[in-house]
């Protein structure tokens, strides 16, 4: 599941067309693909440092609720830069992949992060992080509707809280597997799953049917991740983000596009978002 761009490529941010095929066939196939040196060493930086101050300060006084064992962190990010620049939210490298499965009038629902915070004891249980889509057709396979773009902040490693995953197969499973967990949980421990390793500057682009679980942090620092998700342009199952009028004017064409589907208000400000303003399913 691991690809790496050469150089030019990601200077030019271009992948070779013969890649590209094979990266959109090996994500359609896999569920999951790892793109390396996406992002250069010197850009990865400038997003990091203004994402890990603020998590420092977000994650005093953090209520981990029933993640406390696993010291799984989730914030929100604010619409300001560097987590709105276009090679973050339109990057071209993911969309020249993501549009050839979800067509290119895809929408970004969901702008946030998942980090693995110091002091967790366990792995979480083994899920996917969707439910059927047509319930009612028990035994319909129904294609990919949704993309998540993990960007990692640090290198993944075996101590630092890689994520495990179950690829080849788990997202192209009947539908009602995915409204039954605790069965789920029951065939992913009998199951092979694979922990993504991979180096800052990478890209993670996954299927959201596909099963794995989050595991602890057992270093001193934090496991920064930055998560979005990109649906069909049909596909309205998440809530909608606020983004304030001015941030959203100021926006590149192909950035205000994928954000259409959001609450765009005067009232809004550039930090709602980070403050946990807006909820998902």
């Amino acid at each position: 599941m691991y690809m790496k761009l050469t150089e030019d490529e990601r200077i030019t941010e271009t992948m070779e067309p013969g890649k590209l095929e094979f990266a959109v066939e090996l994500l359609r196939a896999n569920g999951v693909i790892i793109i390396e040196n996406v992002f250069s060493e010197s850009r990865l930086n400038e997003i990091a440092e203004p994402f890990y101050e603020l998590l420092s300060t977000f994650a005093e006084g953090y209520d981990y609720g029933q993640q406390d064992k696993m010291k799984n962190l989730r914030m929100d990010l604010p619409f300001m830069p560097p987590f709105i620049d276009t090679d973050v939210v339109a990057n071209p490298i993911f969309l020249s992949i993501a549009e050839q499965v979800l067509g290119d009038d895809l929408t970004l629902r969901y702008l946030a992060s998942n980090n693995a915070m110091p002091g967790g004891t366990e792995k979480q249980s083994v899920h996917a992080d969707t439910g059927a889509l047509f319930p009612e057709a028990r035994y319909f396979q129904s294609p990919t509707n949704n993309l998540l773009l993990h960007i990692p902040l640090c290198d993944l490693t075996e101590l630092n809280g890689a994520t495990e995953f179950y690829p080849g197969g788990t997202h192209l499973n009947p539908d009602h597997l995915y409204d039954n967990p605790k069965l789920i949980q029951r065939l992913g421990e009998a199951m092979h799953f694979e922990k993504a390793l991979m180096p800052k500057g990478s890209l993670m682009i996954r299927d959201k049917k596909v099963w794995h679980r989050g595991c602890p942090n057992l270093t001193d620092n934090p496991r920064g991740m930055l998560t979005l998700i990109y649906q069909r342009a049909w596909d309205a199952t998440s809530g909608r983000m606020p983004i304030p009028r001015q941030v959203y004017d100021d926006m590149p064409d192909r950035v205000r596009r994928l954000f259409r589907m959001e609450s765009i208000s005067a009232h809004h400000t550039s930090m709602d978002s980070v403050s946990g303003a807006h909820h998902y399913r």
